[in-house]
């Protein structure tokens, strides 16, 4: 039903006046009642402008011609024309010669947006139609805006022309040929990228696994879904980063989890302390490769620890290799899934970082013996992924593309990283501290103690740039102001405009805070 928020928004999209032909107008039900009294021309009027004013058929959607309409109603063309006659008239529809008839696109102005009825809601919050799990999902606050590509937001990444060409060349081909794309297929995914992953993740990162034991996933928030639903219970204890990824830890506590949050500090997470916490915990979400958000990575000796406290208490850990594909810089870590020889790892990846978001695809390596529940589970909460997507990566990593693809990224983030760090240091490296990480797809800049990072983000916003505050990411740990930076989808001339942009902000900033610079204590511990 066309609302008063849905009138202003068709009559805010009136320039795109000739995207809409879609016939939507054939799926009507159309009757007239011969035995009313009601002359058939009115009848048929009056059922269109209904129609035209709930919002049933939208502007600029294509109507039956008077042939057609006549043939379904079973009445003269005349009394077809006359219909049409008085909406065109009226000022409902509009006639384009050679083409047809339409629903006008300035109809909606004819609409008595106060006439229309609305729906009373005020009462759904009081009734039994939500569970306990519906009313904790209702009292989440997400964000379900589109990304946008402004610097400096961590949702972005770069697709260069040699990428989109492969890619595209794949797609073209098998949309043409591949009839198989239409039907069903197992809903782990299909076999022939799992071949691809297990390959990629035994020589890039160590982990060996079969085909059978990579179930693919929409990326890693479904991989953490799946997880939770196959191995805890509400209320088990789940050690979670602090500060932590805000989406995994609104997945465990939507789902009843009693969460543990564990200090993260310069080695990562600290075992000890999860282990003095809660040392009988059910499972650990961990970030080890580039813990999100400081982007730290676990050390050898503490990824040890982690596992022999998983297999000594029956613990799970599940693994997200955050940026792994990303390293600058060092020796890389091996993942836990490669150290761990207990089969306590449950290991996500998501190649919505290495290729774009909206590929929506992601993969999980679970141990042989749960193979089937993760199946069930993956089943029943989407049936299968995508099979064209899939089969398009599968080709696009047989042919190599990945790997060049991996290795020319690599290369771009990385001199994007060293733009965007030197920009900042140059304009208020006396003022912040800038974080130089070894990896992954943004930094952080710390501020001086005492300062709001949230507010800081605000300004920045207001002038044009999008940084997001990590104080809001801790638990339980005293929050250390800092600012989150994506540098990842962005050229070099866009980082140093924003840079200076927000460097102007801290400088601002400062003034109004009468701070004499950034506390020099502050910088021990956090370098990435």
């Amino acid at each position: 039903m066309l609302d008063r928020v849905g009138v202003d928004k068709v009559r805010e999209n009136r320039s795109a006046r000739d995207v809409t032909r879609a016939t939507w107008a054939d799926l009507l039900d159309w009757k007239v009642d011969k035995e009313s009294g009601v002359p058939i021309y009115q009848q048929v009027a009056d059922f269109l402008r209904g129609k035209i004013a709930s919002g049933a058929i939208p502007p600029g959607s294509r109507l039956p011609s008077s042939r057609q309409l006549l043939n379904k109603l079973g009445v003269s063309r005349t009394t077809i024309i006359t219909a049409y006659s008085q909406l065109l008239a009226d000022g409902y529809i509009e006639g384009q010669i050679g083409s047809g008839t339409y629903v006008a696109h300035d109809a909606v102005n004819l609409i008595d947006a106060g006439a229309l009825p609305e729906l009373d809601e005020s009462g759904l919050g009081r009734t039994r139609g939500l569970s306990r799990r519906g009313r904790d999902y209702q009292s989440i606050q997400i964000d379900r805006l589109v990304m946008e590509n402004v610097p400096f937001n961590v949702g972005t990444v770069r697709v260069d022309g040699r990428t989109s060409a492969q890619w595209r060349q794949i797609a073209v081909r098998k949309l043409t040929i591949d009839p198989s794309q239409l039907g069903y297929i197992d809903p782990v995914g299909d076999v022939n990228l799992r071949r691809e992953v297990a390959k990629y993740l035994s020589a890039a990162r160590g982990a060996r696994c079969t085909p059978e034991q990579i179930i693919l996933v929409a990326g890693t928030q479904q991989a953490t879904d799946l997880a939770i639903r196959v191995l805890l219970d509400p209320g088990d204890q789940v050690w979670v980063e602090d500060p932590a990824y805000p989406l995994t830890a609104i997945a465990l506590e939507a789902a009843g989890m009693s969460l543990v949050p564990v200090p993260v500090d310069h080695e990562g997470l600290d075992v000890s302390k999860g282990i003095k916490s809660a040392p009988k915990a059910r499972a650990a979400f961990v970030t080890p490769s580039h813990q999100y958000p400081l982007g730290v990575a676990l050390s050898l000796q503490r990824r040890a620890d982690l596992l022999a406290w998983a297999l000594k208490n029956d613990a799970w850990v599940i693994e997200d290799d955050y940026d792994s594909e990303f390293r600058y810089g060092g020796a890389a870590l091996p993942a836990l899934r490669a150290l761990d020889t207990g089969n306590r790892v449950i290991y996500t990846g998501s190649f919505s970082k290495v290729m774009f978001p909206g590929l929506r695809y992601g993969y999980m390596v679970v141990p042989l013996a749960l193979v089937n529940a993760f199946a069930a589970a993956r089943m029943i909460s989407d049936r299968h992924p995508p099979i064209f997507f899939g089969s398009v990566l599968a080709e696009f990593m047989q042919r190599g593309y990945f790997v060049s693809h991996i290795r020319r990224m690599r290369n771009e983030y990385q001199r994007a990283r060293d733009v965007l760090v030197a920009q900042l240091q140059r304009h208020v490296g006396g003022i912040v501290d800038v974080s130089t990480p070894n990896q992954g797809m943004h930094l952080i800049v710390y501020l001086p103690d005492g300062w709001s990072d949230e507010q800081v983000a605000a300004e920045a916003r207001e002038q044009g740039v999008v940084v997001r505050p990590i104080s809001r990411l801790y638990r339980c740990s005293r929050p250390r102001p800092g600012l989150m930076l994506g540098f990842a989808g962005f050229d070099q001339h866009r980082l140093r405009s924003a840079a200076s942009s927000l460097a102007r902000v801290i400088e601002r900033f400062q003034a109004s805070q009468g701070s004499a610079g950034k506390d020099a204590g502050n910088r021990t511990g956090n370098s990435a």
